[in-house]
């Protein structure tokens, strides 16, 4: 193999190796430590936040508690719904986690997305373990 040859190859093998490693660019991805706190949607409610949540460690385990404000309940369009979080997990770049309706009316798996810039997502996603046609969305903030 002549040197012109050698060099080719070992730049190339190089280049190559290169493009499949990670990139050191700002990726940013997200963690517990990041969800962990209070939390408030941009949505407002009669000059509230219509939902405010939070996340906090309680030994080795994550709890979590949600105030929905004007929720449409039983005909009232103005409840106001505080529900607290069971089976709450950490499942790669969100907190995923179950609330209990009250009356025994079933129970809503959430999903939150915490951004590396204090905000993220929350949305309800299923009920009482099927998933909503369109899951209901809030924009979040610290």
């Amino acid at each position: 193999m002549t040197r012109f040859r050698l060099f080719l190859a070992i730049t190339l093998a190089a280049i190559v190796s290169s493009s499949m490693q990670p990139s050191t660019e700002v990726v940013q991805v997200a963690t517990l430590e990041q969800a962990l706190g209070p939390w408030h949607s941009t949505e407002q409610f009669e000059g509230e936040p219509r939902v405010q949540f939070a996340f906090r460690r309680q030994g080795n385990e994550v709890v979590g508690w949600v105030v929905m404000l004007g929720q449409n309940r039983k005909g009232n369009d103005r409840t106001v719904l505080a529900l607290s979080f069971c089976d709450v997990r950490w499942d790669g770049d969100r907190v995923r986690f179950d609330s209990i309706l009250p009356e025994d009316e079933g129970t809503i798996g959430w999903e939150m997305r915490p951004g590396a810039d204090g905000r993220g997502v929350l949305a309800a996603v299923t009920e009482n373990g099927t998933p909503f046609p369109e899951p209901i969305v809030w924009d979040v903030r610290r």
